[in-house]
C-alpha cells in the first residue's frame, strides 16, 4: 500500500482525502523541511558534471535557501525575492524541487512557473517532468494532464502548475484571468520590463494561507529586478534572500592544492578585500576563511581575467556588487563597494511628498510612505551648518538622458561634502520645480544663504525664469513668514528672499550652469575625484545606482560619459557633480572663515621625504627657483 502525507495527515493511496481546513494551518507546517529533504533524496536530477544523479546531499547554498524560506513562512511572510550571487549554487534545482513538493503536498493549489523566454520555459518543464517521473510511487501523485502549458495532478490533490514565459518584448499579459496562489518566477532580471512583473503581481492571492511567491534571478544590471530587490531589502511582508558564493562549501582552495595556494594564498589581503570581508562579517555574521579568499582570487584572475565587474555579477560578495552595467566603468568597483557599505551607516531618512496647489500659498509638504516619497531628508537644517544646493531640471543637461527633476542639498566643510536631502521626480511642471528649489534653499539657509547652482540647459532656463518672477514680483509670498522651518513651506520660500533685492549677496542668486559636450567630462571627473579622495558622503541609494551605471566611451568617444545598461537617467549623478563644482569653485574660498574642517588633522611626525619636499617647495615659492 502506498502512503501520502497531505496537510500533515497520512492516507492510503486511493482512499478518500480528508477535508482540509486551511484556516487551521500554522505557518511552520507550510514547508516541512525534514520531509522536503527526504523528498529531494528520491529525486533524480540532470547534473552538469555527473549526468543523472540523486539530489542528495543538498548543497550548503540549497540548505540556506530552504532555511530562509521556512523562516519567512514562520513569520507569516509569503513573498520572497531571491538574488543568486554565485553560479552553480543549485538554485534552479532546489526551486524546481520546492515547486514539485509544495504543489503535491498541498491540495487544490494553482501555481505558475514563469521563465524569461520560451526556450527556458520548455527546458524547465522538461526537467520538472523528469524529476517527477524519477520519484517512487510513494512520493508522487499521478498526473491528470500534461501539455506544453500546464501540468495537473489527479484528484484528490487537484493542484496544477502552469508554464509561461515573460518574453523578450515589452508589454505583457502574464497571469491575466488566472488566480494564482503559488508562483515560481525564474530569471526575473532578464524579463523585458516592469509590466511583466506587475501583471503577475495583480494575479497573485494576498490572503490564501498557503500562498507562496518566489521571485528568483541572477542580477542583470539596473533593471526591474534591481528595483524589486532594493524594495525587498527593507519591506515588511517580503523577504530578501541573498545566496552568495561564499555560502557554497565547495568554493574554496584547500592548502593541499599547493600550486594554487602558493600562487594566491601567500599575499596579504588588499584594502578592497578587507573591506568586503569585514562587511560580510558585520552584515551576515559569517567569517570568511583563507581558503575561500584564495578561491576568489583564483577565479577572478584565471577565469574572469581580472574583470572585477564580470566577477561581481557572477560571484558577488555583497548584494549591491551583483548589479552591474558593462563597458568602461567610470567609478571603479572597489570605490562603489565602499560607498554601498557606507550607506548602511546613514541615518534613517524622513520621507515627504509635495502637495502642489495653484499658488505658493496653497502648496506644502507632507509626510508619506517611503515608496511614495519624492523628498528624502537625512538631516534637518542646522544653524551652524553651511549648505550647497544643486538643481537639475529634467532633460536640461541632456535631451536623451537625464530625465528626472532632481534637487540635492549637501552640508559642506573645507574637507567634506555630506548629502542631507534629495528631491527627485520624473514628471512635474517647471514652476513646481522652481518652488521646490526655493523651499529647500530657504529651509537650508542658515547664517548665510545656501550656495546654489542651477542647470539652465533646455528646461532649466524656464525654471530660472520662474525663480526670477518670484524674486521680482513676490508672487505668493507672505512678507511676515520668515521662520526657518522645513515644514513651513511658504516661510522657507520667504526665507530665501530674506534680504531686500538691493542687499542680496551674490550667493543668494543661483549660479547658472549649462552642461555641454565640452564641460561635461571634466564636471564628472571632478565628482569622481571627490568621491575617490573620500571627501564625499552619499546617502541616496538611487544616486549610487546612477554612479555605478556611468560608462565611458560606450559609443567610441573617449570623452563621452553617460549612463550605461538599462539606467535611463543620470540626472542625480549630474546634479551631484554640479554640487561638487559649486563646493570646490565657489564655496571653498569662504569655508575656512565659516566653519572648521569636519575631520581635524591629527598631528604626526613628518617623514624625511616630506621634509625634502617641503624644503623644495619653500625655495621654489621664495625664490622662483628650485
Amino acid at each position: 500500500m502506498t502512503w501520502w502525507k497531505s496537510g500533515g495527515a497520512a492516507r492510503a493511496e486511493g482512499a478518500e482525502a480528508p477535508e482540509i481546513e486551511l484556516t487551521h494551518y500554522r505557518c511552520s507546517r507550510l514547508l516541512d523541511l525534514p520531509r522536503l529533504r527526504e523528498f529531494c533524496a528520491h529525486v533524480i536530477i540532470p547534473s552538469r558534471d555527473h549526468g543523472l544523479i540523486p539530489m542528495t546531499p543538498l548543497f550548503t547554498t540549497q540548505e540556506y535557501i530552504l532555511q530562509e524560506i521556512n523562516a519567512g513562512l514562520e513569520a507569516d511572510v509569503h513573498d520572497f525575492v531571491v538574488l543568486k550571487g554565485g553560479r552553480q549554487i543549485g538554485g534552479s534545482t532546489i526551486f524546481d524541487a520546492i515547486a514539485l513538493f509544495y504543489l503535491q503536498e498541498h491540495a487544490g493549489l494553482n501555481g505558475m512557473l514563469v521563465s524569461d523566454d520560451d526556450g527556458n520555459r520548455d527546458y524547465r518543464r522538461d526537467v520538472l517532468l523528469q524529476m517527477h517521473a524519477s520519484l517512487p510511487k510513494a512520493w508522487r501523485w499521478p498526473i491528470r494532464m500534461s501539455n506544453r502549458g500546464a501540468l495537473a495532478w489527479a484528484p484528490p490533490n487537484g493542484s496544477r502548475l502552469l508554464f509561461d514565459a515573460a518574453g523578450l518584448r515589452p508589454g505583457s499579459n502574464l497571469g491575466r484571468s488566472k488566480g494564482l496562489n503559488v508562483l515560481y518566477a525564474d530569471e526575473v532580471g532578464s524579463w523585458p520590463d516592469q509590466q511583466a512583473i506587475s501583471a503577475l503581481q495583480a494575479s497573485l492571492s494576498e490572503t490564501h494561507p498557503l500562498r507562496l511567491s518566489l521571485w528568483v534571478s541572477t542580477a542583470r544590471g539596473f533593471n526591474a529586478f534591481h528595483a524589486m530587490w532594493t524594495t525587498a531589502e527593507t519591506a515588511v511582508k517580503t523577504r530578501a534572500i541573498f545566496v552568495a558564493w561564499w555560502r557554497h562549501a565547495a568554493y574554496r582552495i584547500e592548502r593541499e592544492q599547493r600550486e594554487l595556494w602558493d600562487a594566491y594564498g601567500a599575499r596579504r589581503m588588499t584594502a578592497e578585500e578587507r573591506q568586503w570581508v569585514r562587511e560580510i562579517r558585520k552584515r551576515y555574521a559569517v567569517e570568511l576563511e583563507p581558503e575561500q579568499l584564495v578561491w576568489y582570487r583564483w577565479k577572478l584572475d584565471e577565469q574572469f581575467y581580472g574583470d572585477e565587474a564580470m566577477m561581481a555579477q557572477e560571484f558577488a560578495c555583497l548584494p549591491g556588487d551583483a548589479f552591474q552595467a558593462f563597458g568602461d566603468k567610470f567609478i571603479p568597483p572597489p570605490t562603489l563597494q565602499r560607498l554601498r557599505i557606507a550607506l548602511g551607516e546613514a541615518p534613517t531618512a524622513t520621507n515627504y511628498q509635495y502637495a502642489w496647489g495653484e499658488t505658493l500659498d496653497a502648496s506644502g509638504i507632507e509626510r508619506c510612505d517611503p515608496k511614495d516619497a519624492t523628498l528624502r531628508i537625512w538631516e534637518e537644517p542646522d544653524n551652524r551648518g553651511v549648505y550647497v544646493l544643486g538643481a537639475h531640471p529634467a532633460h536640461s543637461s541632456s535631451s536623451h538622458g537625464a530625465s528626472a527633476f532632481v534637487i540635492q542639498v549637501w552640508r559642506v566643510w573645507p574637507d567634506a561634502i555630506v548629502q542631507v536631502a534629495e528631491f527627485a521626480d520624473p514628471d512635474m511642471a517647471t514652476y513646481q520645480f522652481a518652488w521646490a528649489i526655493l523651499h529647500l534653499a530657504g529651509a537650508y539657509r542658515t547664517l548665510i544663504p545656501a550656495y546654489f547652482i542651477l542647470e539652465i540647459g533646455g528646461t532649466g532656463y524656464r525654471v530660472l525664469e520662474e525663480i526670477q518672477l518670484l524674486q521680482q514680483h513676490g508672487y505668493g509670498l507672505s512678507p511676515s513668514a520668515r521662520k526657518q522651518n522645513l515644514h513651513d513651506f511658504l516661510g522657507a520660500v520667504s526665507h530665501y528672499f530674506f534680504f531686500r533685492p538691493d542687499n542680496v549677496s551674490s550667493k543668494t542668486a543661483p549660479i547658472e550652469w549649462k552642461t555641454g559636450p565640452n564641460n561635461r567630462p571634466w564636471l564628472l571627473h571632478g565628482l569622481r575625484d571627490t568621491i575617490e579622495r573620500g571627501h564625499m558622503t552619499i546617502r541616496s541609494a538611487a544616486l549610487l545606482d546612477e554612479l555605478a551605471a556611468l560608462r565611458r566611451a560606450e559609443s567610441g568617444d573617449a570623452d563621452e560619459i553617460k549612463a550605461g545598461g538599462t539606467i535611463l537617467s543620470d540626472s542625480r549623478a549630474v546634479c551631484a557633480a554640479l554640487s561638487v563644482e559649486v563646493w570646490l569653485r565657489t564655496a571653498m574660498p569662504d569655508l575656512p572663515m565659516l566653519t572648521a574642517p569636519k575631520e581635524p588633522l591629527k598631528p604626526r611626525a613628518a617623514t624625511v621625504g616630506e621634509h625634502v619636499v617641503a624644503s623644495y617647495l619653500g625655495r621654489l615659492l621664495a625664490t622662483g627657483r628650485p
